[in-house]
């Protein structure tokens, strides 16, 4: 299974299901059940599935931000994501008790676990 390593404030969220829609900077290949770990924690707090990849419009974007909670504008988001994608998250888990993985050199966004 794979592991997203995320901030935390969003992480929660995910989990929590207040946040079905991860905006990032393109698609991934990863249309499966993932693991979510926070960022500089070496541990994974909970499972979603990760279903689709939606490239993002203006449009889209500002009638989602119940779906992917970012109050930035759509320059500021494209800015920083010139071709911003939201990855859609559905079925939550969070687990009672966060589980320790080994991160790999180097693992930035994505951590396979062995």
């Amino acid at each position: 299974m794979y592991i997203l390593i995320m901030n935390p404030e969003w992480g929660e969220k995910i989990l929590k299901g207040e946040k079905t829609w991860e905006v990032r900077r393109s698609a991934t290949n990863h249309i499966e059940r993932i693991k979510i770990a926070y960022s500089k924690t070496k541990k994974s707090f909970g499972e979603v599935n990760l279903v689709k990849c939606i490239p993002l419009t203006k449009e889209l974007f500002e009638k989602n931000v119940d779906k992917h909670c970012i109050h930035d504008s759509w320059e500021q988001v494209t800015a920083r994501y010139p071709n911003p994608v939201a990855w859609v998250m559905e079925k939550p888990q969070m687990y009672k008790t966060p589980v320790p993985y080994t991160p790999h050199q180097g693992a930035v966004v994505w951590v396979k676990e062995d």
